[in-house]
């Protein structure tokens, strides 16, 4: 994982943005604008696709991650974490938003010594508003949202381990 750009800012939520296989939607132009107007987030965008640099707000932090080099990372912790052999995401990249719950784990590295309180997701699609008006003080919840449009949990060890814990998860992240 190649990072290519990080003028990231000292901020309480790290939000994951993956878009493998197809062009960012025309509208990513405004999705960055929103992001760009909530200093409360950075957006850490991983991709295989190309983006202006000089477009992105100061909070985003942008790494260009190859297919085949994402489907090894998913193979090593589907290995790790449930001793499985099954190939992620076989010919697509729409089962991509099942491995949601473990980005963190996925992308250590990106996170590395950035002192998050909270990592989650946000899709591209979701135009956000003034977190702040809503959501003074992150630091009061452990979970934000919860539909999956918009989610981040407080980084602990409870909360990043807590998808192994569901018994079902092995049958909805992997494509038979």
């Amino acid at each position: 994982m190649k990072l290519l750009r990080d003028r990231s800012i000292a901020a309480p939520l790290g939000l994951f943005l993956l878009q493998f296989g197809r062009p960012f939607l025309n509208y990513f132009p405004l999705y960055l604008h929103s992001v760009g107007r909530n200093p409360m987030l950075n957006l850490i965008i991983i991709t295989d696709q190309e983006v202006a640099l000089a477009r992105l707000p100061p909070n985003v932090i942008l790494y260009h991650l190859a297919e085949e080099e994402l489907r090894s990372r998913l193979r090593a912790f589907l290995g790790d974490a449930f001793a499985m052999t099954a190939e992620p995401l076989p010919g697509s990249m729409y089962k991509l938003c099942d491995y949601r719950p473990f980005f963190s784990t996925l992308f250590a590295d990106a996170l590395a010594g950035r002192g998050f309180t909270h990592v989650g997701w946000c899709d591209s699609d979701v135009i956000l508003g003034d977190l702040s008006s809503f959501l003074p003080d992150p630091g009061a919840y452990d979970l934000i949202g919860r539909l999956g449009h918009f989610t981040a949990l407080r980084r602990t060890a409870f909360f990043e381990q807590l998808p192994l814990r569901v018994p079902a998860i092995r049958r909805h992240i992997v494509v038979r």
